[in-house]
């Protein structure tokens, strides 16, 4: 009787093992077959390989105006007539704020008319920067981001 329910046991676990085997290779067969077709389908391949082609790189110069000046934004605390220099030309003064197009270079920020101190705030490429001024002339540097830059 043992011997009987020993077969028995036995070929159930050898059913089992093929049956599991089966499926294992089954299921590496299906995976190869989905790996081939992605690789193969003419559609992804175009969308993979040539959707590089057909995007252009990003240029920073198609960002930049044409006349390759900076926008500059000012603001004053106290509100004051500060003017806003550049190659010995007044740009504009900064009552109550100015925005101005600058060249890339030295841009001078002249307070001498005025006899209190005064902080002017200065917005470029989303940073803001301040310079206090008493009675006196500042300068910064304007520079350009080029294409090597980024």
């Amino acid at each position: 009787m043992r011997r009987k329910y020993s077969r028995y046991r036995s070929s159930m676990l050898e059913k089992i093992e093929r049956t599991v085997i089966r499926l294992v290779i089954a299921c590496t067969v299906l995976l190869a077959l989905f790996q081939l077709r992605l690789i193969t389908d003419p559609v992804d391949f175009y969308l993979k390989i040539a959707g590089d082609i057909d995007t252009p790189a990003f240029k920073y110069s198609q960002y930049v105006n044409e006349d390759k000046k900076i926008t500059l934004y000012f603001s004053t605390n106290p509100v004051s007539p500060v003017l806003v220099k550049q190659n010995g030309q007044t740009l504009g003064v900064i009552g109550q704020g100015l925005e101005i197009k600058v060249e890339q270079g030295q841009v001078e920020l002249d307070a001498s008319e005025i006899n209190y101190p005064v902080t002017v705030d200065i917005i470029y490429n989303e940073k803001m920067q301040s310079l206090n001024l008493h009675g006196d002339v500042k300068s910064f540097t304007v520079k350009l981001k080029t294409d090597q830059t980024l």
